[in-house]
């Protein structure tokens, strides 16, 4: 699963910290459904929303243990020798490395980078 940010506008004021850090969900679409459930749940309005931004945080590791077998053992090895501050930034620097992995990453787990 990947790990989302989700902001909402109202007023001209965004709001992300309403539902904790982030959203676990399989997509940005799931994500904002999520999000926004929960935001009606406890109370709030769906009219008094303006928009909706929904951005990936973070990939969850068994989630990267998945991607991380589609890729070149080597470039991953070579990569994977400096510390990550989070797994989405190891696979932007992977995906430089090696560009075919960006087909697999959006016909297989809907991540465009």
């Amino acid at each position: 699963m990947m790990l989302y940010n989700v902001e909402f506008s109202q007023d001209g004021k965004i709001f992300d910290d309403y539902i904790g850090d982030y959203v676990k969900a399989w997509n940005e679409e799931e994500a904002k459904d999520y999000a926004l459930t929960w935001y009606m749940e406890n109370g709030g309005k769906e009219e008094d929303i303006e928009d909706i931004q929904v951005s990936l945080y973070d990939i969850e590791n068994d989630t990267m243990d998945l991607i991380c077998s589609y890729m070149d053992d080597e470039i991953r090895e070579r990569i994977h020798i400096e510390t990550w501050e989070n797994n989405l930034d190891f696979l932007i620097a992977y995906c430089e490395e090696d560009d075919s992995l960006k087909d697999v990453l959006e016909n297989e787990f809907s991540i465009e980078l």
